[in-house]
């Protein structure tokens, strides 16, 4: 498994991705251990190469872990066989899992990766915005509903009612320049959030290793 190791540090380096943990686990302790120390990076998702024996391991493992996880298999010392008993399993303790069975590391791994990390980070975002509903529904549109707990508990969104008098009444209350700067600066955020994006593959892109940005913790 060694050269497999090699390769998938490669490949997550391509991605402008930390592989954190690297010695090997083998048991359900150690597992936990691993995991435990990963946390404390504040990682966005987590990816288990599996091998044959590793089942309980990571169930143990990943019990209490709420963050998205990628079963990356092999097709050598019996991986790809317990990555599919682990999957069913994981699911059924709520975990949001994808398995990616791997032969070779190629462009159409790096687009599953990039898949799955791209929708786990929206969601995440998601769960961190505030949406404001200024003022109340018109009473004659009664095809409109004003229970808004459908997005909050689908989307994990915070919603919040304001008052367009109390607003009215803050706005003549605000001094004009203050209120330009501070929204500039709320511009100024969007846009920076609009960079954070996946990193491009340096092998398909032509971008040198200097190029690339700063690596994120898996």
């Amino acid at each position: 498994m060694a050269p497999f190791i090699e390769a998938s540090r490669v490949f997550l380096a391509g991605l402008g991705e930390l592989l954190a943990y690297e010695p090997i686990v083998t048991t359900p302790d150690e597992g936990q251990k691993a995991v435990k120390e990963l946390l404390s990076k504040s990682p966005d998702v987590f990816v288990a190469l599996v091998t044959g024996g590793t089942e309980r391991i990571i169930q143990f493992a990943f019990r209490d872990v709420n963050l998205p996880l990628i079963l990356l298999a092999c097709d050598r010392a019996n991986s790809l066989a317990a990555a599919l008993e682990m999957l069913p399993r994981l699911r059924d303790m709520g975990k949001d899992v994808k398995l990616i069975f791997v032969e070779e590391y190629d462009e159409a791994l790096f687009k599953a990766f990039e898949s799955f990390l791209t929708t786990r980070k929206a969601a995440r975002r998601l769960k961190e915005t505030t949406l404001g509903i200024f003022g109340s529904l018109s009473p004659w549109l009664i095809g409109c509903t004003s229970d808004y707990r459908l997005l909050e508990d689908k989307f994990g969104l915070t919603v919040k009612h304001i008052d367009l008098l109390t607003l009215y009444q803050e706005f003549q209350e605000f001094p004009p320049t203050i209120a330009q700067e501070e929204a500039k600066q709320i511009l100024l955020r969007d846009s920076r959030r609009g960079d954070e994006t996946i990193p491009r593959n340096p092998k398909n892109s032509g971008e040198g290793a200097s190029e690339r940005p700063d690596h994120k913790v898996l």
